[in-house]
């Protein structure tokens, strides 16, 4: 599937470390792991932000590191190749990580190659590969950026969700609430956003694949996340609707991978 071309986005403001959010921040990671229902699912989302203000890395969207030596694009170049219907994403996992770490990371990678046609494959000579590292913050780069490329599992963010959450956005995906079509799905509130965060909330020119937007998505915003005074920074219009949740992907998270990288029916049904 040939995706349409992308303007090019240019973002001069940087995610810089905000020195009030570090007692905060590390509370709140704490107080996640006690969790077991939705509740824990939006306090997951809010310890990305968390976590991520206490390192220095240049982000926007609050995970997704910015390239200073050029515009950030994304386009169909920065999707992985197919091979024999299969989409292979070469991987590394830093040491730094325990055992019960690497499968949880391991286990949030099975899923994509029991629901789509991508499989995580361990790194053997492969030039593009993804590098799991625990440096500070959850982040990951958008897309096959070439050679290697860094994805961050910090303190805090080895969570089923989480890992997901960040292998998305290597396999070319942004967040959902910046799709073209959120304002007939979310409103925004730009008074309520912390003060040189408001590019997160800024709407893109993307491809939605055909999909209904998502509110339940792995990849969504929270409803506080980047306020300046607790109140709600996104509001669905659907009020029933809930936002935010890192469980792992939904039906409609899996239905774009697949139409991202046309995945055919004979490979998926191998899987069935």
């Amino acid at each position: 599937m040939v995706r349409p071309r992308r303007k090019l986005l240019n973002w001069t403001l940087c995610w810089t470390q905000e020195l009030q959010w570090v007692s905060a921040a590390r509370a709140l990671v704490k107080s996640c792991e006690s969790l077991s229902d939705l509740t824990w699912s939006v306090c997951a989302v809010m310890s990305i932000l968390a976590v991520n203000s206490l390192q220095q890395i240049s982000l926007t969207q609050g995970d997704v590191p910015l390239r200073l030596t050029r515009n950030a694009n994304v386009n169909s170049d920065y999707k992985w190749p197919m091979y024999l219907d299969v989409v292979q994403v070469p991987f590394t996992i830093s040491s730094d990580f325990t055992g019960a770490e690497i499968n949880v990371i391991k286990n949030a990678m099975q899923a994509f190659s029991l629901s789509t046609c991508v499989k995580f494959v361990p790194r053997t000579f492969q030039y593009n590969y993804v590098s799991i590292v625990k440096q500070s913050g959850c982040w990951s780069y958008v897309g096959r950026q070439g050679g290697e490329q860094k994805l961050s599992l910090g303190y805090g963010c080895v969570f089923y969700g989480i890992v997901q959450h960040e292998l998305i956005h290597a396999l070319n995906f942004w967040h959902e609430q910046n799709r073209s079509d959120r304002d007939d799905w979310v409103q925004i509130h730009p008074e309520n956003i912390i003060e040189g965060k408001e590019h997160n909330f800024k709407k893109r020119e993307t491809d939605n694949l055909g999909a209904e937007y998502d509110y339940f998505s792995v990849m969504h915003y929270g409803a506080t996340d980047f306020s300046a005074n607790g109140k709600d920074t996104i509001t669905p219009l659907v009020p029933s609707a809930s936002i935010g949740q890192r469980f792992g992907m939904t039906e409609t998270d899996i239905l774009k991978i697949n139409k991202l990288y046309a995945c055919s029916e004979s490979s998926l049904q191998l899987k069935t």
